[in-house]
């Protein structure tokens, strides 16, 4: 992944069993490689985006994933809504 949007300075995200990462995906460029040894690679990729907040603009796809909605509100709560300029 890049260090921080733009950079183009790909580096490996490593760590050891039992850890995870977590990285700003949506916005640094990531890629992975074909995996050589013989132990198992096993990749998680969570994107999340709130009801009130998804417009459905892609398609149903968030990049090249497609989007399962969960139950959720379709309204943001009060205190997030007041910095939203809604009600």
């Amino acid at each position: 992944t890049e260090s921080e949007p733009g950079k183009g300075d790909f580096h490996p995200l490593e760590c050891s069993y039992g850890q995870l990462v977590r990285f700003w995906g949506n916005q640094c460029r990531h890629h992975t490689v074909a995996n050589s040894t013989d132990a198992t690679r096993v990749s998680f990729d969570f994107r999340v985006v709130p009801c009130y907040l998804y417009t459905g603009a892609f398609k149903g796809f968030i990049g090249d994933y497609p989007t399962i909605l969960a139950p959720g509100p379709l309204t943001p709560p009060e205190s997030i809504a007041a910095h939203l300029g809604g009600p």
